[in-house]
């Protein structure tokens, strides 16, 4: 499956201003409906996405927030949830039940059960999601390609940690707009896999419903 979608490209002078265009983005969004599905991945690509989004004058109570990923284990310091709790929950007004990610700090298809039941959804408005030198995105890797699942474990991931749980291309697809992120600096190559539409990466499959923007910064 390869992907079709225009790429809509767009390289910032700083990291910041790229925060403040997305962030406009957002606001469009919140405004054009009553309830939102936003999804968003951990990583040090969206880092400032998180640490600045409750700077957002926006009622976030009618938000539900997907984890598109995260690490399987038991220190906190390197589960994605915890970041957002610490940088983002913590200061916002917001329903705790639609905060929606994998709560357990094991394997266990008992609770993978009971998350997928929270992952039935429609559409996701908005999608953003960083990617890796290898082109994978959340932690869905070239190794472990579950298409026809909404989420599965990782149990083998080629960077630590390598137990992992990760939503599917076939649900971040069901995205109205995905915004990839990433450092010109660190990612040169991948950018320039991603323009090409190499058919061979994880990344370049993702097909939103909508729009698929890609975002660079220094």
């Amino acid at each position: 499956m390869s992907l079709t979608k225009k790429i809509y490209l767009k390289n910032f002078s700083t990291e910041k201003n790229m925060v403040n265009f997305i962030f406009n983005k957002i606001i469009n969004v919140n405004d054009s409906s009553k309830f939102i599905n936003f999804v968003i991945s951990g990583g040090s690509s969206t880092k400032s996405i998180i640490k600045n989004l409750h700077k957002l004058k926006i009622n976030f109570v009618n938000w539900k927030f997907f984890l598109s990923d995260d690490r399987i284990i038991k220190n906190d310091n390197l589960r994605n949830d915890e970041f957002l709790k610490k940088n983002f929950f913590s200061k916002i007004i917001f329903k705790k039940k639609n905060f929606i990610y994998y709560k357990k700090k094991i394997i266990s298809y008992k609770s993978l059960k009971e998350y997928k039941k929270k992952l039935k959804v429609k559409f996701f408005h908005l999608s953003i999601l960083g990617f890796g030198n290898d082109g994978h995105v959340a932690s869905i890797f070239s190794n472990a390609y579950k298409q026809d699942h909404s989420c599965y474990f990782i149990e083998n991931s080629p960077v630590y940690p390598h137990k992992r749980v990760t939503m599917s291309l076939k649900l971040l697809n069901k995205s109205r707009e995905i915004m990839l992120i990433a450092s010109r600096r660190n990612k040169k190559e991948m950018i320039k896999k991603i323009l090409l539409k190499k058919k061979d990466l994880i990344v370049t499959k993702l097909k939103p419903q909508d729009k698929l923007y890609l975002f660079t910064y220094p």
